[in-house]
């Protein structure tokens, strides 16, 4: 915020070509919860293959419908899918 007030920052962008645009605020909480679900899905994936005996060339198609039914279908309590990643971590 700070660079982005200052018309002397301003002019030299402007000479160095560059162009200012601003961009979302970095939360550290964001990397975590994408981790989590990273490792929720990882789990996922890996159970519902063993379970099948599925070979691991399915991964990706296991992988998808993992995904369609962790997205969509929500949870009895009624809590959409992306608000459940904080209480599963």
């Amino acid at each position: 915020m700070e660079f982005g007030q200052s018309d002397h920052f301003k002019s030299w962008a402007k000479t160095k070509g560059a162009v200012l645009c601003p961009t979302v605020n970095y939360n550290h909480i964001l990397n975590s919860k994408s981790e989590c679900y990273v490792r929720i899905t990882k789990e996922h994936l890996r159970c519902m293959l063993l379970s099948s005996n599925a070979p691991r060339r399915l991964g990706p198609f296991a992988l998808q419908h993992f995904c369609r039914n962790f997205g969509w279908w929500p949870k009895a309590n009624g809590i959409v899918p992306w608000k459940r990643v904080g209480s599963e971590c």
